[in-house]
This record gives C-alpha cells, sequence and structure tokens, in this order.
C-alpha cells in the first residue's frame, strides 16, 4: 500500500469486531491512517463532501 502511495484508508463495514482486528492487523506496520466506520451516515457526518459515495452502497 505505501508503494501505492497510500496515505489513508478508510472503511464501511457493520460493527464486527473480528473483521475489524483482521484488517487492522493488515495495516498495523504501515504508517496509514486507518478508520473504520459502521454506517455510511458515521462517514458522511465526518466526511459530507463524499456523499456521492452513500450511492456506491445502494
Amino acid at each position: 500500500m505505501l508503494d501505492r502511495g497510500y496515505q489513508k484508508a478508510d472503511y464501511l463495514m457493520p460493527n464486527n469486531s473480528l473483521v475489524k482486528q483482521v484488517f487492522s492487523g493488515d495495516w498495523e506496520d504501515l504508517n496509514i491512517d486507518v478508520n473504520f466506520y459502521y454506517s455510511i451516515r458515521e462517514y458522511l457526518t465526518k466526511y459530507p463532501e463524499y456523499n456521492h459515495v452513500e450511492n456506491w452502497i445502494k
């Protein structure tokens, strides 16, 4: 991911601690800001400018 220039990763997913744990483990040694959002509303509260993302989930 670093080779591709990733600086941040956002995951939209239901509240599933096992999945979060697995994904977190994949990213833990990389210097990348990783965020988990349990709903599209939670994500859009932080990033309202990306409201088009809601169409991807329907």
